[in-house]
């Protein structure tokens, strides 16, 4: 998560929104004590519960181009530098 963090104050201006989405079953009551004891800087969204199945693997990255298409898919742990370099090529295209 902080890696997403520096990369939306970095690339922000190039456009660049990032979105944490939580798929725990308790929803916002696990959700809000973890934000109130972490610094974290984007927003984050609940994934409706008729939706939470869909998600077969976490962590899962997603990344999405201006046009709301899937540029990219990263199951488990990501590589800092392909992912950054993923973005700044779906930012500057």
């Amino acid at each position: 998560m902080p890696w997403f963090e520096e990369f939306s104050s970095r690339l922000g201006q190039l456009g660049l929104s990032v979105v944490g989405v939580s798929l725990d079953e308790e929803r916002w009551s696990q959700i809000v004590p973890f934000l109130a004891g972490n610094d974290i800087r984007y927003q984050i969204l609940t994934v409706p519960e008729d939706q939470v199945n869909a998600i077969k693997t976490l962590p899962v990255t997603l990344l999405i181009d201006r046009d709301g298409r899937v540029a990219a898919s990263h199951v488990g742990l990501v590589d800092r530098d392909a992912v950054e370099s993923q973005l700044v090529q779906l930012l500057v295209e």
